[in-house]
């Protein structure tokens, strides 16, 4: 009887499912038609993969869904990197959440002026890839602190990145 009862209390214990109900939080107002039209929410549960749209007010929701690692992914891409967000840290018994989403790129949009200050006297490139820099050999390096002329980004290069940097904020943009 006790072990009849263990296997049953496993068995509801593993195959717990629950529903998730979420809510996509535009970053741009103006993505909303796009959104609604073309966005994908798509769940994914060791093999299982199910799929759904959003709704006019952005919800979506995953009916039966067992607690055995699952994982959300939105299409279009979602900027500024294409980002999976694991369930498994949502707390026991919770089962809503607001996803910030952008099917765009943030970046690019404000051209060389700050988007906090609103001035571009202090804003700087962002500059990507290997970075050399070359010398004359036997020259004496110059100790002189120089002002950037740019910042380095990094060596990954992807089509959403930001190209300014306000050196008086320190923000990317």
């Amino acid at each position: 009887m006790k072990t009849l009862l263990l296997a049953l209390l496993f068995n509801i214990a593993c195959f717990a499912q629950s529903n998730i109900n979420g809510t996509l939080v535009l970053n741009d107002p103006a993505d909303h038609d796009f959104v609604v039209a073309n966005a994908w929410v798509i769940l994914q549960q060791d093999s299982r993969i199910d799929s759904t749209r959003v709704d006019n007010n952005l919800h979506f929701v995953f009916k039966n869904v067992t607690h055995k690692k699952p994982k959300l992914k939105i299409t279009p891409r979602h900027y500024p990197v294409d980002t999976s967000y694991d369930l498994n840290k949502l707390k026991e018994g919770e089962n809503e959440m607001a996803i910030n989403y952008s099917p765009t790129c943030p970046f690019g949009k404000t051209g060389k002026v700050c988007p906090v200050c609103h001035k571009s006297d202090d804003v700087i490139p962002i500059r990507y890839g290997l970075i050399a820099s070359l010398e004359k050999k036997g020259d004496e390096p110059d100790k002189t602190p120089a002002k950037r002329t740019y910042k380095p980004g990094g060596c990954v290069v992807s089509d959403c990145q930001p190209e300014w940097h306000c050196e008086h904020d320190d923000r990317d943009f």
